[in-house]
């Protein structure tokens, strides 16, 4: 979001309003995205994290398999070749992995999944830049800056890990 919000002020010239196309592709990722990501950590975190836990009596054990297993099939699922997308993909799981087991629930994981995934779609369509060329995620399509979110993310569940130990 952030850089995103940089980007407009430092290149207003660069966001489109968009229209046509771009305008349907903005409404379908605002509609679709929160659902897309709840299923993925449903999936991920709900099914398989927890699923995995279960096979151990050490809560310890369980949140490490289950965080490990889940985070492994989250990054499969993503088809990425890139060994940047890949550490990416397994960082946002760790993640979300942590905070739904630090807050007892999958609603804050959900919640960090759809702000990325709209941030991340959202700037896309409105750069008008929703080409199968930035969509690539083979070897050699991304570097280390696609670690820059995952900082971010890092940031955020770190700022929700405290404020769940208040409540």
């Amino acid at each position: 979001a952030l850089s995103l919000v940089f980007l407009l002020l430092a290149a207003p010239e660069t966001v489109k309003v968009p229209s046509g196309t771009y305008l349907a592709l903005l409404v379908i990722v605002l509609l679709t995205t929160p659902f897309q990501s709840a299923g993925e950590e449903y999936g991920a975190r709900g099914l398989i994290m927890r699923g995995a836990g279960s096979w151990f009596a050490s809560p310890r054990n369980a949140l490490v398999v289950g965080t490990l297993l889940s985070g492994a099939v989250f990054t499969l699922a993503h088809g990425a070749g890139d060994p940047w997308l890949i550490a990416f993909y397994f960082a946002f799981a760790v993640v979300l992995s942590l905070v739904t087991w630090r807050t007892g629930g999958l609603e804050l994981g959900v919640l960090l999944h759809a702000a990325n995934n709209l941030v991340a779609f959202g700037s896309l369509v409105l750069l008008q830049q929703a080409t199968s060329s930035v969509l690539d995620r083979g070897a050699g399509s991304a570097g280390p800056s696609v670690l820059v979110p995952a900082a971010a993310l890092l940031l955020s569940a770190g700022a929700l890990w405290v404020w769940a130990s208040r409540k």
